[in-house]
């Protein structure tokens, strides 16, 4: 009986398909898109997620000082950070 119905859904697909060909191919081509989209997007996060782990080890802040700074400025801004 079950296979009954699957055989019958296969003919009725069939039909479908070669009574309107250019809406079926436009269906699965759509759906081909959507699942490479989220195949491209899962990939990228996947990515990135592994070069965050591999190359931020710590956070990195750069001071710019003038050149007319003393010593005793740089240890205090060290301090500060």
């Amino acid at each position: 009986m079950i296979i009954n119905q699957h055989v019958n859904a296969i003919k009725l697909a069939a039909k479908k398909f070669l009574k309107s060909p250019s809406d079926s191919m436009l269906n699965i081509f759509i759906i081909t898109i959507f699942i490479t989209i989220i195949f491209l997007v899962l990939s990228v996060s996947k990515a990135t997620t592994s070069w965050e782990q591999t190359s931020l080890q710590y956070p990195q802040i750069m001071v710019f000082l003038k050149n007319s700074s003393k010593s005793s400025d740089v240890v205090t801004t060290e301090g500060a950070i």
